[in-house]
């Protein structure tokens, strides 16, 4: 199963960069073209420059200095030589330990970065639960080409009942100080102690030979780093490895949010007929609430109705909110896959490729926003849901399904920067 490794990590300087809450950032992929400009801004040193390069022209494949993965690979080398990133002198497991508050409530979230090899999906191994666009993994392979190295893990689960991984972990930590620990811009608090003890890494590497590995997030870079090893050919290397933080998925500091589906103004269905279609599927409750009231009271609602049925909120404009409570059979239990095949597909015409394509739908993670984006007539329809249980990654994965775009949301988003990993 699945084969975990220590890592040769690379780390800022403390000498060269004294808060690193200066130069983390999200993940690629969540990074906005505005965040992006003040990212690259606000420090020099920021791992922006190499997990997201700007475009500045010429953004061929050629080794000239207008390409964004070449200017990328010197930078990186930049920094190696001038002592701003330095090389651990020796392999390691980090465990980590992120603390964070969400709504009121304060979170503590434990798990572990090192390298994991890079397998096919076809192995059962390492399981994906969403689909995946080729055009991100290309951009994210020419990356990995020209840097031959990974600037942010890859978010995965692990089953382990028992909690023994950590167990070990913290054991080998002992009351060793944090090489990792600061405070970053958002508040949360970040931590990681260096494992280098081989006797808890072969525990630990034992341990995981009998299990699978499940991405919460990271599909692309992960079938990217499968291509990068499958590029490299069959002699053993760094290349066979890419690097992930893993987490138990009965740690208590999990929290997943939901992510809303604003339907865009093109859709040419009403809300009065779409409800009239869905009776006989859903029970549908009507309720008279304002956007305020929708994201308090509703929303509690919505979370009673979907605790032995999946059940769905409906805000088509003004004060009316509609309960809808799915009628059809249980073995289908997540809220995203019947509204993606009950109601989007079904009736609005919005199937999974019309989904990739961007143009049907719209999500966030604020309810607020999915009401008043209605509500000012810039979208149709808001769908609002509760959100996912952890272990429905790893349910869905299991049973080979794939859940629709943007269902889950692991929050907060692991950084990038905290440790790089070179495949060289």
């Amino acid at each position: 199963m699945a084969c975990i490794v220590p890592i040769a990590g690379i780390r800022y300087s403390d000498l060269k960069v004294k808060n690193l809450a200066e130069v983390i950032a999200p993940p690629y992929d969540v990074i906005s073209a505005e965040e992006q400009h003040d990212l690259y801004r606000n420090n020099p040193y920021n791992i922006i420059r190499l997990e997201k390069p700007r475009d500045e022209g010429g953004e061929g494949d050629g080794p000239e200095k207008s390409n964004k993965y070449w200017r990328a690979a010197a930078q990186y080398q930049s920094w190696l030589e001038e002592g701003v990133l330095l090389r651990e002198k020796e392999e390691a497991i980090y465990l980590y330990e992120q603390h964070f508050s969400y709504e009121g409530k304060t979170y503590i979230r434990e798990g572990f970065t090192c390298g994991v090899k890079a397998e096919p999906y076809s192995t059962g191994t390492v399981l994906p639960h969403e689909e995946t666009l080729q055009k991100p993994i290309e951009d994210r392979l020419k990356l990995m080409r020209s840097c031959k190295a990974n600037f942010s893990p890859i978010f995965g689960l692990y089953e382990d009942s028992k909690n023994l991984a950590m167990q070990i972990l913290r054991a080998a930590a002992g009351a060793n100080p944090p090489v990792i620990s600061f405070t970053d811009k958002q508040g949360h608090i970040h931590k990681a102690w260096k494992i280098t003890g081989r006797g808890a890494i072969e525990e630990l590497a034992a341990l995981f030979k009998a299990k699978k590995l499940f991405i919460a997030d990271g599909h692309h870079r992960y079938e990217t780093a499968v291509k990068y090893r499958e590029e490299n050919g069959p002699k053993p290397g760094k290349h066979d490895y890419v690097m992930m933080t893993l987490f138990n998925i009965y740690d208590p500091g999990l929290l997943v949010l939901p992510t809303h589906r604003l339907v865009i103004n093109n859709c040419p269905e009403t809300a009065a007929t779409l409800l009239q279609k869905l009776r006989g599927t859903f029970a549908i409750e009507t309720l008279s609430m304002d956007g305020r009231t929708i994201c308090a009271k509703g929303l509690e609602m919505l979370g009673a109705a979907g605790k032995d049925r999946p059940a769905l909120g409906l805000y088509a404009g003004g004060e009316k909110y509609y309960l809808l409570k799915y009628r059809g059979d249980l073995e289908e239990t997540l809220d995203t896959i019947i509204l993606q095949e009950e109601i989007l597909a079904k009736y609005l015409g919005i199937d999974a490729e019309k989904c990739r394509q961007g143009d049907c739908l719209d999500y966030t993670r604020d309810c607020r926003e999915a009401v008043t984006a209605v509500a000012a007539g810039r979208c149709k329809l808001a769908f609002l849901l509760n959100p996912p249980p952890a272990g429905s990654v790893i349910a869905v994965a299991e049973a080979g399904k794939k859940m629709p775009q943007k269902s889950t949301y692991f929050y907060p988003k692991l950084a990038s920067g905290l440790i790089i990993n070179p495949l060289d």
